[in-house]
């Protein structure tokens, strides 16, 4: 769900549904959810991940994403922001605004070892990142920026609006990490 406010705070749009999650099964599970504001479309990428299951099945999770207008209207429909093998969970989204795309990054699980890896302490998850341009159509390839031997989480993103530059930073096994990548 979402809400558009006003620059005083004021609620102008409630209840943006971008996925309906109430636990039954064959729906769309929605959590961890991020959002980033294009400037140069003026509109809003809403990204979260999902599963046709609830979790904790989330051998099929992937990171979906929905264009969002400044009037709080909903511009597409939901799209996978990330694909391939296994699950791709907890997408964080920001956009470079010196070459007009997106940047989302997330934890890929391409083994898939678990149905619900978060308590799966053998799995071995990757940080990766992907480029999208503003319609949310694929500019690269899932870009590994982590495929260590552990579980490379809590994956964020920023970019340099000077440079395009796109810095990643991860957890891994409770060490932070970051790493500077420049896609092409």
């Amino acid at each position: 769900m979402g809400a558009l406010l006003d620059d005083n705070g004021t609620v102008q749009v409630d209840n943006i549904t971008m996925a309906v999650d109430t636990g039954l099964p064959g729906e769309q599970d929605q959590r961890f959810n991020s959002i980033v504001y294009d400037p140069h479309m003026n509109v809003f990428l809403a990204s979260w991940s999902a599963s046709a299951t609830p979790v904790p099945d989330a051998a099929n999770a992937q990171v979906m994403g929905m264009i969002i207008g400044p009037n709080g209207a909903i511009m597409s429909p939901a799209f996978p922001l990330a694909g391939g093998t296994g699950a791709q969970m907890l997408g964080h989204v920001a956009f470079d605004s010196k070459n007009n795309r997106y940047v989302v990054a997330y934890e890929n699980d391409p083994k898939d070892l678990s149905t619900y890896y978060f308590m799966d302490t053998t799995a071995a998850i990757d940080a990766c990142v992907k480029v999208l341009g503003e319609n949310g159509q694929a500019l690269s390839p899932a870009i590994p920026v982590s495929t260590s031997m552990y579980q490379d989480r809590f994956v964020k993103v920023e970019t340099n609006a000077l440079t395009g530059d796109i810095l990643v930073l991860w957890q891994e096994d409770f060490v932070i990490h970051a790493t500077d990548r420049s896609a092409t």
